[in-house]
């Protein structure tokens, strides 16, 4: 009888110890869902808002820059969800190179496509927008965003340049 309740507990015990191993395998895949959850909204405000912002100030967007960016986005979306199967190690992997991919992104798309607009609504006489403070507001929190999910997995790594102020 003493052997069986031995068994017993050795047995709840193994069930704690899967259970507990099993927790850290979910905060990965979050982290993709997270990942391309934030890629999505950017494509999105890359694609509505900014489009909307250029238009208010009567400027052409270079659709061929903004479907460039897009496109990567897209193909990280992609990457993630064919590399949900990986196992740990590589899954970890990959998770830090595509948020230094989606920082790249990021950067460039301030530097290439959203500065052009604020230069322009920062001359004097420069018409208003509301779409740009809708942009703006929902940009900074992609932003906020970008920073919990690298805060994940890198200790330091700037995202405040990509703030729009």
């Amino acid at each position: 009888m003493e052997e069986l309740t031995k068994t017993k507990i050795f047995s709840e015990q193994l069930k704690t110890k899967d259970a507990g191993e099993g927790e850290p395998k979910e905060e990965p895949q979050d982290l993709y869902k997270q990942i391309i959850t934030l890629a999505t909204k950017i494509d999105h405000h890359l694609a509505i808002y900014l489009t909307a912002c250029y238009a208010d100030c009567g400027m052409i967007i270079d659709y061929r820059l903004a479907d460039a960016y897009k496109d990567h986005l897209y193909t990280i979306v992609s990457f993630l969800r064919i590399l949900e199967k990986v196992g740990e190690e590589a899954r970890k992997l990959v998770i830090k190179e595509v948020i230094v991919k989606l920082r790249v992104i990021m950067v460039e798309a301030k530097k290439n496509l959203i500065k052009p607009v604020t230069d322009k609504l920062d001359e004097p006489g420069a018409p208003q927008s509301k779409n740009y403070d809708t942009f703006r507001k929902e940009w900074n929190n992609r932003v906020g965003e970008f920073q919990k999910i690298a805060g994940q997995e890198y200790e330091r790594l700037d995202s405040r340049s990509l703030l729009i102020v």
